[in-house]
């Protein structure tokens, strides 16, 4: 699964609040990927490109990041389990 990333299903994209940039992706299992890299840079000097591989992190549970842009640094929390409006069961008695 972690190896091929070509056949992974699409997930959800979250952005950071502050500059709108992509950060994480959530994916259908639940589980966060994180991306850094972009794998190909072009030198305009001398016509060349250099490849090299992305560096993808799975998280499973909540995360806490900052947006890595220069000009924000906005500080985010993800949490792994939405926020839910369900109210606590009453306990049942044994008797």
């Amino acid at each position: 699964m972690l190896n091929d990333a070509k056949k992974e299903p699409r997930g959800v994209l979250y952005k950071c609040e502050k500059c709108g940039q992509p950060l994480v992706e959530r994916l259908q299992n639940g589980l966060w990927k994180f991306k850094y890299g972009r794998g190909r840079k072009r030198n305009p000097n001398t016509n060349t490109t250099q490849d090299w591989n992305s560096v993808f992190i799975y998280i499973h549970g909540s995360l806490k990041i900052r947006c890595f842009r220069i000009e924000c640094g906005h500080w985010q929390v993800f949490n792994y389990f939405p926020k839910s409006n369900r109210q606590k069961a009453p306990a049942s008695t044994v008797t």
